[in-house]
């Protein structure tokens, strides 16, 4: 018998060394980490989450159409402006919730 089969099996996530070849082996648990459990107010940001992207989305694709109407900055130079603000606003907003709905979603 083996001086490493003496003490019985190795336990995991604990290094050991093979004695026949000298090389070093690493074991890890097959285990996936626990889901942490989301807390009611996470539970209702996540299912608000879904309806707030849609909406973010539906209002950028609005805007975005008004501001390819060049006529717009002839006759309204100032709500053009405004909505080209909003339209960046989006391109912010939209990502962050896009991240926090695939970090609640995990």
């Amino acid at each position: 018998m083996c001086p490493s089969c003496a003490s019985g099996w190795p336990s995991r996530n604990k290094q050991t060394t093979s004695f026949l070849s000298g090389a070093t082996v690493v074991r890890t648990s097959p285990r996936q980490p626990k889901a942490r459990k989301l807390s009611y107010k996470e539970q209702r940001e996540l299912q608000t989450l879904p309806a707030r992207i849609a909406a973010l989305e539906a209002e950028q694709a609005s805007i975005q159409s008004q501001l390819a109407d060049a006529t717009l900055y002839a006759s309204d130079n100032a709500k053009a402006l405004q909505l080209a603000q909003r339209n960046a606003a989006i391109d912010g907003e939209l990502p962050e919730a896009l991240e926090r709905w695939e970090i609640l979603g995990a």
